[in-house]
């Protein structure tokens, strides 16, 4: 391997070190990593002097004495990256600094937009949240997609008619940083990966978006699962008796669709659903009933395809409708009678933003393969 792509190896599994492990000394990072004092010490020059890496004050001293170690940790503000959801009648934004804490977060109505409006809007979102205090500025750009994502290019978007608009490239033209396009589903998927808390095990999962449409993110060994063409995961059009399919029963809009329909009104909200199953409308419970008992069939198939470690719903509904989950499976049982937990997200209304934020940093850092932890504190 030639000396200066050594050095960077080095320097990204010097960098990923630090991310990971606040008020790592140099002599706790030569440790973790094997490399010799000189080495890590001559690396984080250069990452101190980019404005990269801080030095945060002194630590304890060891059992035999000496100089105090210097402690490190990355300079989160010294960029920001934004995330967008395209969702079908709504643009979500985020903005995050680079250990994922959360300087700002939006939703703007976009009910009606043609795609071209769309855009001018994106434009509009991004030029009014751009941060001016952090040293190098904008760093990247991350969009959700509600459809099938490849390459960067969107192949197919059911909701809003986006695959004739090469979004990347017109937002890389426009403000010059890596754009990252990528599927919803996926994007909540690497939120339950990446934000996860130390305890739990994230390196094979299978996270469920239930929104508008129904798609998974699927993660194996600890890495994103596209399948070919970008189309793994699309769960919504997974047939089921030859006619109907998983999207006619387990999304936000089927549910609210058909409970609307045994109610005899053109539509409801998440309230008035509430409401419903409160009062124990018994029209209500039988539309319910086939949703859960529907979404149960998914989980089953889901877990004896992919055998995960667990399965996470990410989705509205059960943040809103928390009766929803009355009597519905913690765990699931496979051939084997090995239980899988099915988990309910623990931040639905942000995973996908926080998902889009993680995958553009590892992006921008150089640290696409490494395990990285980032947080969620809200910074204001």
């Amino acid at each position: 391997m030639k000396k200066e792509m050594m050095r960077k190896v080095n320097e990204l599994t010097i960098l990923n070190e630090i991310y990971n492990n606040y008020g790592i000394s140099r002599a706790g990072i030569s440790k973790r990593v094997g490399l010799n004092k000189v080495t890590v010490s001559d690396i984080l020059k250069k990452l101190i002097a980019n404005n990269l890496v801080l030095e945060i004050g002194e630590g304890e001293s060891s059992d035999v004495g000496g100089r105090k170690p210097v402690l490190l940790q990355i300079n989160k503000e010294y960029s920001f990256t934004m995330s967008l959801d395209f969702a079908y009648d709504y643009i979500d934004y985020m903005t995050n600094y680079l250990d994922g804490s959360i300087i700002k977060y939006d939703r703007v109505n976009t009910e009606g937009m043609s795609p071209g409006e769309r855009i001018k809007l994106i434009k509009e979102i991004i030029n009014q949240n751009m941060i001016t205090s952090t040293s190098a500025g904008l760093a990247g750009i991350c969009v959700s997609i509600h459809g099938i994502v490849y390459h960067n290019e969107i192949l197919y978007s059911p909701h809003v008619e986006m695959a004739d608009i090469d979004i990347a490239q017109v937002l890389e033209d426009e403000y010059h940083v890596p754009i990252l396009l990528e599927n919803e589903a996926n994007l909540a998927a690497v939120y339950e990966r990446d934000f996860a808390n130390d305890a739990e095990i994230t390196d094979n999962i299978v996270c469920v978006s239930i929104h508008h449409g129904l798609g998974a993110g699927i993660i194996i060994d600890n890495k994103l699962y596209r399948g070919m063409n970008g189309e793994a995961g699309e769960l919504g059009h997974t047939n089921i008796d030859g006619q109907a399919t998983f999207e006619d029963y387990c999304t936000e809009t089927a549910l609210l669709r058909n409970v609307a329909r045994v109610q005899n009104v053109d539509k409801i909200n998440f309230k008035e659903l509430r409401n419903l199953i409160v009062n124990q409308d018994e029209a209500t419970a039988q539309v319910v009933a086939e949703f859960k008992q529907h979404l149960v069939l998914l989980i089953e198939n889901i877990i004896m395809t992919f055998s995960p470690v667990s399965v996470i719903l990410n989705s509205d509904l059960f943040v809103e409708v928390p009766e929803l989950l009355d009597g519905f499976p913690r765990m699931v049982s496979t051939t084997t009678h090995q239980a899988t937990p099915v988990k309910i997200s623990s931040n639905s209304k942000n995973a996908t933003l926080l998902g889009g934020c993680a995958l553009i940093t590892r992006t921008v850092l150089g640290l696409r393969r490494e395990r990285m932890r980032f947080s969620e504190q809200n910074n204001d």
